[in-house]
């Protein structure tokens, strides 16, 4: 009887618990992904807002990554900066292609300072860069870094 008694009790604790649920894992895509980077002029000269290098309407996400890589200029372009700026420790990547001239000046006649966190890489798309003009200089403030070249 004992054994009854203690069997019957146990099978109505049981009953009594919780079931446990199984556990289903789903797999859901994630959204596109934004490949930060230059977005705005790819060619021409004009001081203007899609040549400013400070605008963040012309980079993806609206953030200044200093990165050309996967940009393709479409003639000789001129970039303007208005104010300062530091890079981040990736530097500036220069990895854009389209064999075209690249120039990064100041916007005025008043000197402005492109500070390097990290070096500076890429294969300038097969041509050159120039940074600052006799009129409109842009300094650049090696920071923490010496390292310049292709990576």
């Amino acid at each position: 009887m004992r054994v009854r008694n203690f069997t019957r009790r146990l099978r109505a604790r049981m009953s009594a618990r919780p079931r446990t649920r199984a556990i289903r894992a789903v797999l859901e895509p994630l959204e596109q992904r934004i490949l930060l980077s230059w977005i705005g002029a790819t060619t021409g000269s004009t001081d203007d807002a899609a040549h400013l290098y400070n605008n963040t309407a012309n980079w993806a996400g609206g953030i200044i990554d200093n990165s050309f890589a996967g940009v393709t200029l479409t003639g000789s372009t001129t970039l303007y900066f208005n104010a300062g700026l530091t890079t981040g420790a990736g530097g500036l990547n220069l990895g854009y292609s389209g064999n075209y001239n690249l120039t990064l000046e100041s916007s005025s006649t008043t000197t402005q300072t492109l500070t390097l966190g990290g070096g500076i890489s890429g294969t300038f798309g097969g041509s050159s860069v120039t940074i600052g003009d006799p009129n409109n200089n842009l300094d650049v403030d090696l920071g923490a870094t010496s390292v310049v070249g292709d990576a």
